[in-house]
């Protein structure tokens, strides 16, 4: 599967455009899963919140998704995913992780659950822009309304999955994230 693509130029000058990239990609990873699976039909993975994976000790976030989709993360509070995921993300200094899968066709959900990781005191948080409240479970399973409150910074275990959802009234009304502390 193609994870980055560059279009160069003979002046080696290069266009980085991700959506564009994202799109092209998209394509090309539908024709390969198509032909890898025998099929004429093409296959289409529909998009979903990419896995956020902490590593504490080297202080890196890798993204994983289904194959054939292409993932977008943005570091900065606010701003929406739009840089293809290729590496590693450096946390040494702390980051605020949003992340996005798309098959050339369709962009999963912008995150309403951001992830933020303060290097200083070794913490995560998980931030929204939804209204209700965020609940979280450790054991692998999805979140209700009756997880575990989140209510202040978490100090993450190392070996554990966090699946993370906004509940208001009962009803989910985010897409679920996962964590995962290595």
């Amino acid at each position: 599967m193609i994870e980055e693509l560059n279009l160069a130029f003979i002046d080696g000058s290069t266009i980085i455009d991700a959506n564009k990239l994202n799109a092209i990609v998209g394509k090309i990873n539908e024709m390969v899963a198509m032909f890898n699976s025998g099929s004429t039909t093409p296959v289409i993975v529909d998009p979903v919140a990419p896995t956020i994976t902490l590593n504490t000790t080297s202080k890196e976030v890798t993204l994983s998704a289904t194959t054939g989709l292409v993932i977008m993360y943005s570091t900065t509070s606010g701003d929406t995913p739009s840089t293809m995921y290729t590496n590693a993300i450096d946390v040494h200094n702390g980051a605020t992780i949003k992340a996005v899968t798309s098959n050339g066709t369709t962009t999963s959900t912008v995150p309403v659950i951001s992830i933020v990781y303060e290097e200083g005191d070794g913490t995560i948080s998980f931030v929204t822009s939804e209204t209700g409240t965020i609940t979280y479970t450790t054991d692998g399973t999805d979140p209700t309304s009756s997880s575990t409150a989140y209510t202040s910074a978490i100090t993450p275990v190392a070996q554990t999955t966090y699946k993370i959802g906004v509940f208001n009234n009962g009803t989910l009304v985010s897409e679920i994230a996962t964590v995962q502390i290595h």
